[in-house]
């Protein structure tokens, strides 16, 4: 794994190391050091290879979390179509070029043949990547239109259904963990719709479908850069819904904003959302027990 992360340059970096501690040339700890990894990847046997690529995903991982990354630069995510898979799959390609060229320099091996199976690699795991995100999109938006047409049957039938999970249980005011799952589409320049008691009463809760993480990293591919983050706290800002989940909103990417935590309970309070929430689950609450007639 160390050799994969390392791009091949683990046991340079050792030697180089141990050289300032020891008598020996830095020819002979280096070869020390590779005849060290070799008999470690006989011990692993099978293991070995996906100990090593594991390492080289890690290592790419991070970089590009830490936005050390030709992915979506130069001008490449704002383009659609062929000419922007094009373009992407270039970028991918000559990214692949640099990783294979850096790993062949520190295996000592020709940088050339290794920068040109890079790019290779680059370029099909970009194509399969897309590819694969297609795909997701397709199969997300066939179950949010499966899911509408439920949502639809269920306003239409009978029967209360328990919202404990979905209402502040302290007056109306949200705490931090319950003002995560409530979210509006109300803004000041649009304000909520004024909805009666009996229509209130309706409304069946979507069940949540997809995580918090989920969305972030479908609104990351859609808008090709990192998921906000909130410049009080550093963290992830709340995966927002414009319409609210409580209220028949999808858990989908469509339906979705980022805002601060601060902002998004200001969004339900001045809203009136939480007061809402909690008389609907007062009076269902009633009904079901006989209370209301």
């Amino acid at each position: 794994m160390a050799k994969g992360i390392s791009f091949g340059h683990a046991d340079k970096a050792a030697a180089g190391l141990n050289s300032l501690f020891s008598d020996k040339s830095y020819e002979e700890l280096l070869a020390a050091e590779r005849t060290a990894t070799e008999d470690a990847e006989d011990r692993a046997g099978s293991a070995a290879l996906p100990a090593e690529l594991l390492g080289g995903a890690i290592a790419g991982h991070g970089l590009v979390d830490s936005g050390i990354t030709l992915t979506g630069r130069l001008g490449t995510a704002a383009l659609d179509g062929l000419t922007g898979l094009a373009a992407r799959t270039a970028v991918a390609s000559g990214e692949g070029a640099l990783y294979g060229a850096a790993y062949a320099h520190g295996a000592d091996e020709d940088m050339l043949s290794a920068a040109a199976a890079g790019a290779l690699w680059g370029a099909g795991g970009n194509i399969l990547g897309e590819g694969l995100s297609a795909i997701r999109r397709q199969v997300t938006a066939r179950l949010t239109g499966s899911l509408e047409r439920s949502t639809a049957s269920e306003l239409a039938g009978s029967g209360p259904a328990s919202e404990a999970a979905d209402v502040p249980q302290n007056g109306g005011a949200p705490t931090a963990t319950e003002a995560g799952p409530f979210e509006s589409s109300a803004t000041p320049e649009k304000p909520p719709a004024k909805i009666t008691d009996e229509e209130d009463l309706k409304l069946v809760p979507t069940k949540r479908t997809m995580t918090s993480r989920a969305l972030r990293k479908e609104w990351e591919v859609l808008h090709r850069r990192p998921w906000p983050k909130d410049p009080k706290t550093g963290r992830n800002m709340d995966v927002s819904h414009e319409k609210a989940l409580a209220d028949g909103g999808l858990d989908h990417l469509s339906n979705i904003r980022p805002r601060t935590r601060e902002d998004h309970i200001r969004h339900h309070t001045e809203a009136g959302d939480f007061k809402r929430w909690a008389k609907r689950r007062w009076l269902k609450q009633k009904m079901s027990s006989g209370g209301i007639m």
